[in-house]
């Protein structure tokens, strides 16, 4: 595990849990700028008002009702399928 304090998902219980340390936010929107997504760096100067923005940006709803935690899902499964993951196989029923 390189950062445990980065996001990480884990099983808990019958849950998958995603978690981001809010510690890491700062070194994150670093990142961000240094690999060049955007020309102006950014500082974080209040974590408890920018994480709750952060988690109503995360959890925020376009019109489908489609949040960037569907569409981080929806990457994941992608990703399992293309790899082979196991415990997965084509449904029978291919109609909708």
């Amino acid at each position: 595990m390189k950062n445990k304090n980065g996001g990480r998902a884990v099983i808990k219980g019958k849950s998958i849990v995603i978690t981001f340390h809010m510690s890491a936010l700062q070194s994150a929107l670093d990142g961000w700028w240094f690999m060049g997504k955007v020309d102006t760096r950014y500082k974080i100067t209040d974590m408890t008002e920018f994480s709750k923005d952060f988690v109503n940006a995360l959890n925020a709803e376009d019109e489908r009702g489609t949040t960037m935690i569907h569409e981080m899902a929806d990457q994941a499964f992608l990703n399992c399928i293309e790899g082979g993951a196991f415990g997965i196989e084509e449904h029978e029923d291919q109609e909708i």
